[in-house]
């Protein structure tokens, strides 16, 4: 009878992976497959964010008894992209008036989409030397 120690053919074999390990990839590649699935609404709320937002908001106009268009007091918010662009340009007839309110951009935001897209920028760390030993932990 052995003594103890290593013995031939026992462990498991080099390469092969745990069970826990296993269930981990395979939910890995479920989570890659759903966000590659949302991968351009994901990009465009990111660099919304990353932006700030910008929200359009016109005064609201009814055609009074005269057959005339009259601003009210409310404002509306201007949802359709091509509103958008004819106010900006100032392609609106009569006295269309309308207001833009900001969020901040998100800093946290563009630096991920930086990371991502650039790759993380190396950080340095300041080592002073007093002529002892050294010993350098990671």
């Amino acid at each position: 009878m052995a003594k103890g120690g290593k013995r031939e053919g026992a462990g498991r074999k080099p390469g092969s992976k745990t069970k826990k390990t296993l269930e981990r990839e395979v939910a890995l590649r479920q989570l890659q497959q759903g966000i590659l699935q949302e991968l351009r609404p994901l990009l465009r709320s990111a660099l919304d964010s990353a932006k700030g937002l910008t929200v359009m908001y016109q005064k609201r106009k009814v055609k009074g008894k005269d057959n005339k268009y009259h601003r009210t007091g409310e404002l509306v918010r201007v949802q359709d992209q091509s509103r958008v662009e004819e106010l900006l340009r100032g392609d609106c007839t009569g006295d269309d008036w309308f207001y833009i309110t900001t969020k901040d951009p998100n800093i946290i935001s563009i630096r991920e989409l930086f990371d991502r897209a650039f790759g993380k920028p190396k950080e340095s760390v300041e080592v002073k030397h007093t002529g002892s030993k050294v010993i350098i932990l990671d």
